[in-house]
């Protein structure tokens, strides 16, 4: 489906991540691709966009190359900012797939613009100290 948008922007904190998509990008020749690599509670596309959508980390239960968050209130605190971004910009939606714990570190206001809940990996589910945790895509949508 990317592939008939007229400009996709990529953004990873992961340097490894965005050369893994660079690869993808040349492989699969995606010239309306723009890849950045920057925290993205500090990344603002210059222009509006269709859509929004991250994928992020799980305050420490994940291991990226960088440094990763100090605490959960840190974790919280970057997921916020970064929709804060989001909500200060002309774009309209916002897609995100989190874990159904994670998604209670969102602000009221952004919980509030769901829009649509889709659960993912029905049949996987992930252990945290012997509780189970559903994965799922929410569409927020400013009202």
């Amino acid at each position: 489906g990317m592939l008939s948008c007229d400009k996709i922007i990529y953004n990873d904190i992961s340097k490894s991540t965005c050369e893994g998509v660079q690869k993808i990008k040349d492989y699969f020749n995606i010239e309306q691709l723009e890849i950045h690599n920057n925290d993205g509670a500090e990344y603002i596309p210059d222009e509006s966009v269709d859509i929004w959508f991250m994928c992020p980390p799980y305050y420490n239960l994940e291991k990226y190359e960088t440094d990763g968050f100090e605490s959960e209130d840190a974790s919280k605190t970057w997921l916020n900012t970064i929709f804060a971004n989001w909500y200060n910009t002309g774009t309209n939606r916002f897609g995100l797939i989190i874990r159904e714990d994670f998604f209670n570190m969102l602000d009221d206001k952004y919980k509030s613009l769901v829009n649509e809940q889709i659960e993912i990996n029905a049949n996987t589910t992930h252990f945290t100290k012997s509780k189970k945790y559903k994965e799922y895509f929410y569409i927020f949508e400013k009202k």
